[in-house]
């Protein structure tokens, strides 16, 4: 996109937030971090190795589509977003559930005696809790993503929702979840398009904590300096984004256009004597 213009979109120009690697590795190591992505992979390769075993043991129609289903779904993943749209997740959930559930079971590698540091109802329980606490952080995720989604389409709708409604929404998604980039970053753009440029900026050195080399990030933070007259850190603002990004066109025409701003400031208007 970057190299044949034909092609060209805001994710190469440095304007926009970049979200898709379209590899399931890739996208899971950088939003989760490698020790999920270990995780993830290994489940696949297990499930994947115990499909093959058992179409050897069983020569099986199901084993075989099985087979082909899971390989076919780990390649497809190494370039595209198989487990990111919620139809394919859903597709691909449902498969690998149907089989690791018609595998052959297995003994327990551990058993607790019943009575045995209480009963069943309290490990089940406990279990239970614990899901919810670790499904807590990404389940208010998941409710930021439906406030950011609401914003943009408010924002976009012919004619606009109000200004505070639209505020609100933003506001709501970072309360559900203070770490989304998303949010933040949706939250900073509001602000400056409202010229509300301190809200903006606070906003930015929050998301630009949690991902310092965003470039779109640091782009518009230079935009603000820029429009409160500090044309310096504006330009020094810039060079850093362009280090990160050397070929994002729309650093380069900002900091081309700061630099003539300097050169040649418009002169101030004469005041008429009395």
């Amino acid at each position: 996109s970057k190299r044949y213009d034909l092609f060209g979109d805001f994710e190469t120009q440095g304007v926009k937030v970049k979200t898709n690697p379209h590899n399931v590795l890739l996208q899971i190591a950088s939003e989760n971090g490698i020790p999920m992505m270990l995780l993830f992979l290994g489940l696949y390769l297990w499930l994947l190795v115990k499909v093959v075993l058992e179409a050897f043991r069983e020569r099986s129609p199901f084993w075989l589509y099985a087979l082909w289903i899971l390989l076919a779904v780990g390649l497809d993943a190494m370039v595209n977003h198989v487990f990111f749209n919620p139809a394919s997740l859903f597709l691909a959930s449902i498969s690998f559930g149907l089989f690791h559930g018609q595998l052959k079971r297995e003994k327990p590698v551990l058993v607790i005696p019943r009575g045995l540091l209480g009963g069943p109802l309290i490990w089940s329980t406990l279990a239970i809790i614990g899901c919810l606490y670790l499904n807590s952080y990404p389940l208010r995720w998941i409710v930021s993503e439906f406030y950011v989604a609401k914003a943009i389409r408010l924002q976009s709708a012919d004619p606009a929702a109000s200004k505070r409604e639209i505020s609100t929404t933003w506001v709501n998604a970072r309360i559900w979840s203070p770490t989304n980039i998303q949010a933040l970053f949706g939250l900073s753009q509001w602000g400056f398009s409202e010229k509300q440029y301190g809200a903006s900026e606070r906003y930015l050195e929050a998301m630009l904590k949690i991902a310092p080399n965003h470039t779109a990030a640091i782009n518009l933070l230079a935009n603000i300096q820029a429009n409160t007259n500090r044309l310096d850190e504006a330009e020094q603002t810039l060079n850093r984004a362009l280090k990160l990004e050397p070929d994002a066109i729309a650093i380069q025409e900002n900091l081309r256009d700061l630099r003539a701003f300097k050169e040649n400031p418009p002169s101030a208007p004469e005041v008429p004597m009395p």
